[in-house]
């Protein structure tokens, strides 16, 4: 009876953090491999920039990163495929 508990106990937790990765993005590139593949596209690396930073979008099908790179007169930024990390778009702003 002990351990029939135990196992439900267990499952219910394995169910749990099953469900927590599919929402959280579990098999999503990280902020930093966005802004990786941002900065290769340009042929440049961080030295090139004043700051970056990627920001996830859940809401958006495929989930996705805005990546903005600073480049001190302008900024360089990227919509990436959270999932793929493939290109979707790219602008160059203040230019």
């Amino acid at each position: 009876m002990k351990r029939a508990l135990i196992c439900k106990k267990a499952l219910i937790c394995v169910i749990v953090l099953v469900l927590l990765f599919a929402v959280v993005g579990c098999g999503t590139i990280s902020g930093e491999k966005a802004i990786s593949i941002a900065l290769a596209d340009l042929g440049i690396d961080r030295v090139g920039t004043a700051s970056n930073k990627a920001i996830l979008n859940k809401d958006d099908d495929p989930m996705t990163y805005k990546v903005i790179l600073n480049m001190n007169s302008y900024y360089e930024n990227y919509i990436i495929n959270a999932k793929t990390g493939e290109i979707i778009s790219h602008e160059t702003v203040g230019n």
